[in-house]
């Protein structure tokens, strides 16, 4: 849910530098201006309402709350020089020949870095991060979104760059002192997703072939058990008979096999159809199929009832 910058907590001083209302005396003494419009600030420290500053016109501007967070986010980003990341995670998944799903996920744990240099606005080409954050190995794109975030055109134009991007979203927060601004922008993670990561490509390779590994390894073992079980599985095998048809259920390590003797009027068979793949079964071959051996159970249960109901009908 994004909360509305419907009151202001951060300003201008004559000097340019951001305050926070705490930070500053009562009323016009406070000598603080409006970012947006440029207007002279009143700083309401009542015991009613929240501290907050508002214009001594009495007409507040549109955008001025937002404007002054925004500003006050950069500022925390240069003076601090230093930021917590998240997590950066990067998950491949596939389906063996049994249909199990494999899944594999590369991780790169949130780490505090410190930046040797940062700069604001700096434009690079065709983009102008919010700021730009330098450590000994990369260089990080930091976007500040209060009410307006990355877009898709800006996020492609990034990508290019192919430099660390991320982008904190302080519309999640009721930002309100410097404290708070700190946890959004500086020690938590909570509020900061990754825009891009040139490491993204490296973890997905990474990840894929974990995956295939395990993939290769799974249908090799599962080919070698068909190869030595082509035939009824000693463990289990059962028949269900439909007049001069008959039903076989034979059991294999990662799935049963349907094996359908004679024909099977429609009216018995559509509905043996609709079992079978409701449990997620497939065709094999001509009058063969095949369900996972998960659903030993559904599949013997459905049977007996259209078993009964054959044996039932006049």
């Amino acid at each position: 849910m994004e909360l509305s910058c419907t009151l202001q907590y951060f300003a201008l001083d004559q000097a340019g530098n951001s305050v926070a209302i705490q930070d500053v005396p009562r009323g016009l003494a406070c000598e603080c201006y409006c970012p947006a419009c440029g207007h002279s600030l009143v700083a309401k420290k009542g015991n009613v309402k929240a501290w907050h500053f508002a214009h001594a016109s009495g007409s507040d501007c549109a955008s001025g709350a937002m404007t002054a967070l925004h500003l006050a986010a950069q500022q925390m980003i240069k003076s601090e020089s230093k930021m917590m990341l998240p997590i950066l995670s990067e998950t491949y998944s596939s389906r063996a020949l049994n249909d199990a799903l494999v899944s594999r996920t590369e991780t790169q744990n949130e780490r505090l870095i410190h930046f040797e240099e940062v700069t604001l606005e700096k434009h690079l080409g065709d983009i102008r991060p919010d700021a730009i954050g330098i450590d000994e190995i990369s260089r990080y794109f930091i976007e500040v979104a209060v009410t307006h975030f990355v877009d898709e055109e800006k996020r492609n134009k990034i990508i290019l760059h192919n430099e660390p991007a991320l982008e904190i979203n302080l519309s999640l927060v009721e930002v309100d002192t410097w404290d708070t601004l700190h946890q959004a922008v500086i020690s938590g993670v909570e509020y900061k997703n990754w825009i891009h990561h040139p490491d993204l490509e490296v973890m997905q390779t990474q990840a894929k072939r974990a995956v295939e590994i395990e993939i290769q390894a799974i249908n090799s073992k599962l080919q070698n058990s068909q190869k030595s079980s082509s035939t009824i599985n000693s463990k289990w095998s059962t028949a269900y008979s439909f007049g001069m048809a008959k039903i076989y259920l034979d059991e294999f390590e990662y799935h049963i096999r349907i094996r359908q003797i004679n024909y099977i009027h429609n009216t018995t068979f559509i509905p043996i159809h609709k079992l079978i793949y409701s449990l997620g079964g497939q065709r094999t071959g001509d009058r063969f199929w095949k369900v996972p051996r998960n659903k030993k159970e559904q599949l013997i249960s459905g049977l007996n009832k259209i078993c009964t109901a054959f044996w039932q009908a006049p």
